[in-house]
């Protein structure tokens, strides 16, 4: 008879092998650009009782591939049992459509890319493969199976798509069982039982979370001092920042959220009182609270302090600017995977990534250290995310930053000498491989034409019948400051070229709300009044005159732009927070903007 020690077992064996077939998927991408064993090496233990002896050479054709699938899923069926067999080859087929779910939206939030021939063919291989399964196999996969129905039909057009890759993590997992197993698991840890060493360990995890991240993304936080006293802040550019510092009686910080703003809005900055936020605070920490609380304009909605003896974390709402200091005082894995702190993902770092970061900082609170080879491949992997994603190149001053941010908490790295040649051409690769993918060789002409300001190709190519907004992968021109996905026009806005802009629309690029949003808030970046009056005279785009686009034009461009979208009704539903948002117009330096949008206000 089954016991529930006998379930675990089982449970515990299928997720090995799920987790072998995801890791498998990692080092078959990345062979074909940069190979990358550090993939195989979480899950060796896994691999090496099967007695497979692998041959990487063999995963850079799809043949290859096939092979190494079907002889290793023999060898599990050998080792633990026909039931589990399929396994490996579905978590390879899972990994494989899960890219296409987790490609960044950029500016429009539900544009979706189309779904690519691999992803299509790797859905189909998951829906093949898992026909007949077994108890309790087929109840765990049935959710990825209606997914790969979707993406084999056709129709799956979701915001919600990493929904599924959340689902490809979690397949076979038991929390309870998983964890106990685990003899690397975080101790648990909040406010009340938080130590103050844990919290610092927690600030160099977040520094070492930003300084990988920087990699790639350049630098978006300020690590002063080291493990023993310091300061550390970070803005997240959108809707919060942070200060937290710390020396031998404790941890103090402050927090901000745009949403909580309200409080002392209209109060001088000599008058703010940023230490209300701290009562109780031990006096021993006054002198550097008061240091602290100086900063950004005295402007700050939380606060938090924890001792040996007293600890405090403002108790109000989600968006006071608190969540850092909650995550601080939790466990390393809940801040980097879970929301809402979820460091990994806000940060575009794999999962290898995030768990070296781990690693890493407790080797600096245990006084420091070298980082080898192994994982100096770690660092320098050049996707976003295990499915080999293309991130934006490596630069030689963010190395030369990263390499002095990582000595701060004793951690000593020597950057590979090629790395930079190295990284270019795997990443050059990657983006050929996708674009390959996802165009035809005219497609991809209408989009290089469209950057180029070449008009007479533009029009050669559209009366060939090609797509007008045909839309870019992403990196492909990551050189004028393009997002992904985005379609020919927005391409030549961005360029600058404004006679292929021009040529587009009146081919009839579409314009219309939210595909038209883009090209807006393009040629709002490039400042050119007459892109902009050009795009609002088309009936069609005067939907895309919202408060989201106004407001891109109120941080960025000339005042006659914003006027031009005043008049259009870029404001003719302002929100709540609109004296918050002048405030932080007149912050940025755009004084005169503020008066405008002001005046505007006062005549409604």
């Amino acid at each position: 008879m089954s016991t529930a020690t006998d379930m675990q077992n089982h449970m515990q064996r299928y997720r090995d092998l799920w987790r072998l077939g995801l890791h498998f998927a990692s080092l078959a991408r990345g062979s074909r650009t940069k190979l990358k064993p550090a993939a195989i090496e979480p899950v060796r233990d896994v691999l090496e009782p099967l007695g497979v002896r692998l041959n990487v050479g063999k995963l850079a054709t799809e043949e290859g591939r096939d092979a190494t699938r079907t002889t290793i899923s023999a060898a599990v069926a050998r080792v633990h049992g026909s039931d589990a067999a399929p396994i490996f080859s579905l978590a390879w087929a899972a990994a494989d459509v899960r890219p296409w779910t987790e490609v960044e939206p950029g500016i429009v939030p539900d544009q979706i890319p189309p779904i690519g021939r691999d992803t299509s063919a790797a859905a189909q291989r998951f829906l093949t493969e898992s026909a007949g399964l077994e108890e309790p196999v087929r109840s765990e996969l049935a959710e990825l199976r209606g997914w790969c129905e979707a993406v084999v039909s056709g129709w799956a057009r979701s915001c919600e798509l990493a929904e599924f890759g959340q689902l490809v993590a979690e397949v076979f997992k038991r929390e309870d069982a998983a964890e106990a197993a685990d003899p690397d698991a975080d101790t648990p840890s909040s406010l009340q039982t938080a130590t103050p060493g844990h919290v610092v360990e927690m600030i160099v995890l977040h520094h070492l979370v930003c300084s990988i991240a920087a990699l790639r993304l350049g630098p978006s936080s300020m690590f002063r001092g080291d493990i023993y006293e310091g300061v550390h802040a970070h803005d997240d550019q959108s809707e919060s920042h942070f200060i937290v510092g710390w020396n031998r009686h404790g941890i103090v910080g402050f927090g901000f959220h745009k949403y909580a703003a309200h409080e002392e809005i209209d109060t001088p900055e000599a008058e703010r009182n940023p230490m209300r936020h701290l009562p109780g605070l031990p006096s021993a920490l006054l002198p550097l609270a008061e240091q602290l609380s100086n900063q950004r304009g005295r402007w700050f909605t939380a606060g938090f302090y924890l001792t040996d003896t007293a600890r405090r974390i403002e108790p109000g709402y989600s968006d006071d600017g608190s969540a850092a200091f909650k995550a601080f005082v939790g466990p390393p894995r809940e801040a980097l995977f879970k929301p809402p702190a979820s460091w990994a993902m806000l940060r575009s770092l794999l999962r290898e990534q995030a768990e070296l970061a781990r690693l890493l900082a407790k080797r600096a609170m245990a006084g420091g250290g070298i980082i080898i080879n192994e994982e100096s491949d770690v660092l320098l992997d050049p996707s976003w995310n295990a499915e080999g994603r293309v991130s934006f190149p490596l630069r030689e001053d963010n190395l030369e930053r990263v390499v002095a941010e990582l000595a701060k908490v004793g951690l000593s790295w020597t950057v590979p000498g090629d790395v930079l040649a190295t990284d270019r051409a795997a990443m050059k690769g990657a983006i050929e491989a996708s674009i390959a993918e996802a165009m035809s060789a005219d497609e991809r002409a209408l989009l290089d034409a469209a950057c180029a300001n070449d008009v007479g190709t533009i029009r050669q190519l559209l009366a060939k019948g090609v797509n007008i907004n045909v839309r870019s992968v992403h990196g492909q021109f990551d050189g004028i400051g393009a997002a992904p996905c985005m379609p020919p026009l927005v391409i030549a806005l961005c360029a600058r070229a404004k006679e292929a802009a021009i040529a587009l629309i009146e081919a009839g690029a579409e314009l219309r709300f939210p595909p038209g949003r883009p090209a807006l808030v393009a040629a709002l970046q490039a400042n050119d009044i007459d892109l902009v009056r050009l795009l609002l005279e088309r009936s069609r785009v005067r939907a895309v005159a919202a408060f989201q686009v106004f407001w891109k034009a109120a941080a960025v461009a000339d005042r006659a732009i914003v006027e031009l979208l005043l008049d259009a009704g870029g404001l003719s539903k302002p929100p709540p927070q609109m004296d918050q948002m002048i405030a932080q117009l007149r912050q940025r330096g755009r004084g005169e903007i503020a008066d405008l949008i002001e005046a505007h206000l006062a005549k409604r």
